[in-house]
């Protein structure tokens, strides 16, 4: 692929709370305002929301929502608990913000991983 065709190609963002809930996160990275900045820049958004529910206002904010998928301006947004396959999802993700520590990024290769707390 030439680095003209790269620059047409929106990378994939994955947010991982892990098995426990941080809504602060994952309902702040769902929100109208972020989902609207996010929209622009990356094909597809997946949350893994551990213990917590999806945001109420999710079915409104998002078109087509079916209760774990739908899209904001075009961008794809995924919603899940947890996932029986999470070190395939890190590695099919070009970017990974997470709350279940750095460890994720050893594990799956990634150059870098942004954990927060």
């Amino acid at each position: 692929m030439t680095s003209n065709d790269q620059s047409n190609v929106k990378p994939s963002l994955l947010v991982t709370v892990g098995s426990t809930l941080f809504p602060k996160l994952t309902d702040t990275i769902l929100s109208a305002p972020i989902l609207g900045v996010l929209a622009g820049r990356i094909s597809t958004l997946k949350v893994q929301l551990g213990n917590a529910p999806p945001p109420s206002d999710l079915r409104t904010t998002l078109d087509n929502f079916d209760g774990s998928k739908g899209s904001y301006q075009k961008m794809i947004v995924e919603v899940m608990d947890y996932t029986t396959d999470f070190e395939g999802l890190v590695k099919s993700s070009d970017m990974v913000i997470s709350h279940a520590g750095t460890f994720i990024a050893h594990r799956a290769g990634l150059g870098l991983c942004i954990g927060l707390s």
